[in-house]
């Protein structure tokens, strides 16, 4: 069996490189089935409408040609006709319905008959048979389906033995003919059909015995001819049309005999030309593949130097080497040859094929090229990306090539900035609560000011005089971790406060409050790999932080200018994201949109503090805790472009310290001014933030 729809392709793998290439890269390619054992292979032949499934086939882990399903990094190998008592496994797919949930392609079968079409869906392949039986040596392959999966078409030997173009449909598989009889020797082949299926086109023979590309509609095969007469042994095949069966690509021979990429309209059939041009000196095209509009073809090309590579056609651009492209929008390939495109989503934006990755392994590759941006969805960016070349107009190109795993790490990432973003609020919460203020301290208000990460407000507390405090703030900030920020929010905090009656020079006291961060404005960043270089998506939203507490502890009052005290505390933090949509950009070539969602994380907390009277106008507190996080809960659901849906991995369980330190002076009987220092510290993935500032306080 031969997996790849080839013709003048078939020489391709011929010419490439076995060796391995010394540079490595980031962009890892689709991968293998089960690792794909010894020798791992794997091509791309289909994707379905926005590229978020790829189909083709590789090389198991145990040495089999299989067709494999990829989506959201995963590829799994999808079996063969007969499962376990297939005497000759071996499969392949190639094409997808628009949706990712119908398969189709060829495999070999229980019977022992080499190559039998099939239609995968729900995990269960089926095959389709034969036409009028097939014949003495019955064979079929498929080759593409519609836009539902409802219609397949490809060619299968008929009851005379002859090989046929075929559609089927309701199980039952109809022979399309020949053109005009298809001559001496007639023969024909389907090889792809429109989005509702009323449209088929391939190659067939024609009266005189001649392959020639055609384009069957209403129970009729019409020959779609040559390039410039085709030179003096013409051929031509169709490979591939759009939603509409409007336009038709594929490969011919062209006046000069050469075989060129064709893309036929309105009745003309016109040559798309080949890498290099004229200049050229190893001319050689053909195209696989168009999307839905027709306007964006895709195939393999040789290049200036006899070497196959992908390419990328549309009227503005004409032909050009899809490596190419890339690069000049940005993508760093590293080693990597991107030798045939096969497949293009509906969309137009992603293509699949086969390459050649830094270890010389021939692997399944996708990469997303757009020419232009699309319009912006209201509250993001509207200024793309360009390049500019002096005197010609600018046009935005966004291009990328990444894995799914860099894509994962960066949901991932994700998780652990909103993680970090919900931990370094208690250090803002610092001032608002009193946590630098002595146990004992009365009635008093305050304003103040910090920059490391800005904020100001205003803080203050009641003392009733009967050991109940209450005591609160508000304030509005501006803060940043580590791939998260908050770009503007106000935070009010409230805490009602018991100290009971003094045991000697201990007292004992009871606190429960929290604080409200509602609707702040945040903006949420992820990196991932874009070939060897990477990209970053940005995105806009707003979101609540709030918590809750409960407070225990002793305060010590050692003598008059010394205050020890020491609490255990509990609580529950919950961060409440809503939906955003990142820009698609240069920057972003595979931009996603996040779920909205909460995040929950309990919290304990030991704290000390110490407060010195060092005179009558001079004092100081510092203060410590250590804090551990348990029953988190994070989920970052995100569908992105060209991988589907995907969740981040909570990240490990937190633990952090908070600390600081104030020094107060006494202006007057009834003002003081304080400095002061607020910080947080964890691990890697929550980082280290300090925040140092001033305040003025009127005491009552």
């Amino acid at each position: 069996m031969m997996p790849a729809r080839a013709t003048w392709a078939v020489a391709v793998l011929a010419v490439l490189p076995c060796a391995a290439l010394a540079q490595t890269s980031n962009f890892s390619g689709l991968g293998f089935i089960g690792g794909g054992g010894q020798a791992p292979i794997s091509l791309a032949l289909g994707t379905n409408a926005d590229g978020s499934v790829v189909v083709g086939y590789g090389r198991n882990a145990i040495e089999q040609n299989e067709a494999f399903r990829w989506q959201g990094g995963t590829m799994i190998g999808l079996g063969f006709l007969g499962g376990a008592a297939n005497p000759n496994p071996n499969s392949a797919a190639y094409a997808v319905s628009a949706d990712g949930s119908v398969i189709v392609g060829v495999s070999s079968n229980a019977a022992g008959q080499v190559n039998e079409a099939f239609r995968w869906q729900g995990g269960t392949m089926t095959g389709l048979g034969f036409i009028g039986g097939g014949g003495p040596s019955p064979n079929s392959f498929a080759y593409a389906t519609n836009a539902d999966g409802s219609v397949v078409v490809g060619f299968s030997s008929n009851a005379t033995g002859r090989t046929e173009a075929f559609r089927w449909q309701g199980g039952t598989m109809a022979g399309l003919g020949f053109i005009g009889g298809g001559g001496p020797s007639p023969q024909s082949s389907a090889q792809a059909t429109n989005a509702d299926g009323s449209v088929v086109v391939g190659s067939s023979s024609n009266p005189a015995g001649q392959t020639e590309a055609f384009r069957w509609q209403g129970g009729t095969m019409s020959g779609l001819g040559f390039i410039g007469g085709g030179g003096s042994s013409p051929f031509s095949e169709a490979r591939g049309t759009n939603a509409d069966g409007s336009v038709v690509v594929g490969l011919s021979s062209n006046a000069a005999g050469q075989p060129e990429a064709f893309r036929w309209q309105s009745g003309t059939m016109t040559g798309l030309g080949f890498i290099g041009g004229a200049s050229n000196p190893n001319p050689g095209s053909q195209a696989n593949a168009t999307d839905a509009s027709g306007s964006v073809v895709v195939g393999v090309a040789s290049n200036p130097a006899g070497q196959f590579e992908a390419f990328r056609w549309t009227q503005a651009t004409q032909i050009k080497s899809l490596s190419g492209l890339l690069t000049t929008a940005g993508v760093n390939l590293g080693s990597w040859q991107l030798v045939s495109a096969y497949g293009i989503s509906g969309n137009g934006q992603f293509i699949v094929g086969e390459g050649i990755d830094p270890n010389g392994r021939t692997q399944a590759w996708l990469v997303r090229y757009v020419d232009a941006a699309p319009p912006a969805t209201p509250g993001t960016p509207t200024t793309p990306e360009t390049t500019t070349t002096p005197g010609a107009t600018t046009t935005p190109i966004i291009a990328g090539m990444t894995t799914a795993a860099s894509v994962q790490h960066s949901l991932d990432q994700l998780a652990q900035a909103r993680r970090a973003l919900a931990v370094h609020q208690h250090a803002f919460a610092a001032q608002l609560m009193g946590n630098s203020q002595p146990i004992g301290s009365g009635t008093e208000v305050g304003t103040f000011a910090s920059a490391g990460s800005f904020q100001a407000g205003g803080h203050g507390r009641i003392a009733y005089g009967n050991g109940l405090t209450l005591l609160g703030g508000i304030s509005y900030q501006e803060s940043d971790v580590r791939h998260a920020e908050i770009t503007s929010a106000a935070t009010g905090a409230l805490a009602l406060r018991y100290v009971f009656g003094s045991l000697g020079s201990v007292s004992p006291y009871i606190e429960a409050g929290g604080w409200l961060t509602p609707d702040g404005d945040m903006r949420f960043e992820r990196t991932y790999a874009n070939g060897v270089g990477t990209a970053k998506g940005i995105g806009k939203t707003s979101g609540t932080l709030s918590y809750v507490y409960g407070r225990a502890g002793l305060a010590l009052q050692a003598n008059p200018g010394n205050e020890f005290a020491v609490a255990a505390e509990i609580g529950r933090e919950t961060l409440r994201i809503k939906h955003y949509a990142e820009p698609l950009l240069g920057s972003n070539p595979f931009e996603a949109s996040l779920a909205s969602g909460t995040d929950s994380l309990n919290i304990v907390k030991a704290r000390v503090q110490w407060t010195h009277a060092f005179s009558d106008r001079l004092d100081g507190t510092i203060y410590g805790a250590g804090a551990y996080g348990f029953d988190e809960q994070i989920k970052v659901a995100a569908t992105v472009a060209g991988f589907g849906s995907m969740i981040g991995a909570e990240p490990k369980r937190a633990s952090w310290v908070e600390y600081g330190a104030r020094l107060g002076y006494r202006l007057t009987q009834n003002l003081k001014l304080d400095v002061f220092v607020d910080g947080l510290s964890g691990r890697s993935e929550i980082g280290t933030r300090l925040h140092a500032g001033a305040g003025v306080r009127w005491l009552f």
